[in-house]
């Protein structure tokens, strides 16, 4: 029988260990939407797929259909999420909104629009410094856009064009004030509270 294998960027959401020498990782992948795969003997120190897969890393990962999860069978690490990575504080900025991924995203639904929108945002945050008010306010618009794309998000014209925007740049969140940043802190909480999060 023959398996299709499908090539995807994915970013690493969370993982776990699973028997003696696995790991189930979920994966954010662009073409499948949020996938649960093991990776065989990934835990064991020869494992070519133990040091390219690493929770919150970005990778090209190449995947088959298993009876119970996806299997990986390839994986190619994005260099310039390293930056990411690296830093301990842009680290915690992308694990806020991976975590948001991880708990609304539920079964294989891609979402193209989203993938591409939070890839423009991760690449933003992987080429620039960031100052803390400035990190502050890409977590905030990321995990707006992520509510909006899932349907969570109220339409409110006061924060639209941060959230319905594609851009990524100092001068995208720069609309984000004080006065919107309150406003738009009141919306993310009632958003977060909506979706049980």
């Amino acid at each position: 029988m023959a398996y299709h294998l499908y090539q995807t960027p994915g970013w690493i959401v969370a993982s776990q260990p699973s028997g003696e020498a696995s790991r189930l990782f979920k994966i954010f992948t662009r073409e499948l939407g949020l996938v649960t795969a093991i990776g065989q003997g990934a835990r064991k120190n020869h494992s070519k797929l133990r040091y390219h897969l690493r929770d919150l890393g970005v990778a090209e990962v190449a995947l088959i259909r298993g009876r119970e999860y996806w299997r990986l069978t390839g994986v190619a690490e994005q260099i310039w999420a390293n930056d990411i990575f690296n830093n301990p504080t842009k680290r915690q900025a992308a694990a806020k909104v991976f975590f948001v991924l991880n708990r609304l995203i539920h079964g294989e639904e891609k979402s193209l629009a989203l993938f591409d929108n939070l890839q423009a945002g991760l690449l933003f945050l992987a080429s620039t410094n960031l100052q803390t008010r400035d990190l502050a306010r890409w977590i905030m618009v990321a995990e707006m856009r992520v509510l909006r794309h899932l349907g969570y998000w109220p339409d409110e014209p006061a924060v639209a064009s941060l959230v319905n925007g594609v851009d990524w740049s100092e001068e995208a969140l720069a609309p984000l004030n004080a006065v919107t940043m309150t406003r738009a802190l009141s919306l993310l909480q009632q958003a977060l509270n909506h979706s049980h999060l």
